[in-house]
């Protein structure tokens, strides 16, 4: 409960303020809001993580004068209603909180937190920063002469139009604020100069092309997604195809292969030859428990002889006494005497 009633003074203390301070209206540029609010966002979590008591008996707030918007009136009887519950439940949360040590240590341990944060997120605006109000010239506000506002007002802008269009239903789907952003960019006022005849025209040809254009771009991105995922999904059906048709082959071979039935006759066979032995016996009878690669002809021929006297029985040892099959067999490459 100590975490809930500090986060209500802070929401009620700073973060509407500064909300409603960083999402400015329309014509306002952005060197009039944000190098003001932020230091004085920042001055007021030191004071704040300094003295939470006053936080929490409202005698401390965060005041942005005439750089904040100002707070919205209430107007209908529902919005009077919230507002006025609103103000009854922040007494009741004072009431409770008055002298809660657990409510003081969160607030200055939160405020203390939003201090290096917030000089982190806005450092271009306080301090020395580019953007600082004291670094501000007639030049780099030329510069940034087309930031009008800061982009939670235009985005603000555009959820308002989404809105009223959703209910008017006069906007195709991938504008949604035409009717709310024309009031700030003068094209409301060519609007209403218009007759009704050629406004009928001008909406009927932005209907009919909007809509034209939106399914062809609709069409052209699904055909390309389409081709992107199927280069995609035959590459990868390519590679297993391949790897599918090898392994088929290779037990087709291993098919033919004539496994040996005594122990003498691995005498003639070569490395590569006892592990296709060793491939017959894992891969076409299903045995498990050995491998089929070995780093020396002794370990192929045992393992084959293994799997030989499993296969064949113990009548598979036609070697002679002492002889282990595997002693001085090897294929030896001849060697060819160099020329000093």
């Amino acid at each position: 409960m100590a975490a809930v009633r500090a986060m209500a003074f802070m929401c009620d203390a700073v973060l509407w303020p500064l909300l409603r301070a960083v999402k400015p209206t329309a014509d306002k540029h952005v060197f009039d809001v944000l190098p003001h609010v932020w230091p004085a966002a920042i001055n007021f979590f030191k004071a704040a993580a300094a003295a939470p008591e006053k936080v929490i008996d409202g005698s401390l707030s965060i005041d942005l004068g005439a750089n904040a918007a100002p707070h919205p009136a209430s107007t209908t009887e529902g919005q009077l209603k919230r507002s006025a519950r609103a103000r009854k439940d922040m007494e009741r949360i004072r009431a409770a909180a008055t002298g809660d040590e657990l409510v003081a240590k969160l607030l200055t341990a939160a405020f203390e937190a939003m201090i290096p944060g917030t000089e982190n997120h806005a450092a271009e605006y306080v301090g020395n920063g580019k953007c600082a109000l004291a670094n501000i010239t007639p030049e780099l506000r030329a510069t940034f002469d087309a930031m009008l506002s800061t982009s939670t007002s235009v985005e603000r802008l555009h959820a308002l139009g989404k809105a009223s269009d959703a209910r008017a239903g006069q906007q195709r789907g991938d504008t949604r604020a035409g009717i709310v952003l024309a009031k700030y960019n003068k094209q409301g006022a060519w609007l209403e100069g218009l007759s009704t005849e050629k406004l009928a025209q001008a909406m009927s040809f932005a209907w009919r092309r909007g809509r034209l254009e939106l399914r062809q771009t609709l069409k052209q991105q699904r055909i390309a997604s389409g081709r992107v995922k199927r280069e995609e999904r035959d590459t990868k059906l390519a590679g297993k195809r391949a790897k599918r048709d090898a392994k088929t082959k290779e037990l087709e071979r291993l098919k033919t292969v004539a496994l040996a039935s005594k122990y003498s006759e691995l005498e003639r066979l070569q490395n590569a030859d006892l592990a296709d032995q060793l491939k017959v016996y894992k891969l076409i009878r299903g045995r498990s428990g050995f491998t089929v690669a070995h780093s020396s002809r002794e370990s192929y021929v045992l393992a084959v002889q293994a799997q030989m006297a499993l296969e064949f029985g113990d009548d598979v040892n036609d070697l002679p006494d002492g002889d282990a099959g595997f002693t001085n067999r090897a294929v030896r490459r001849r060697k060819v005497a160099h020329a000093d």
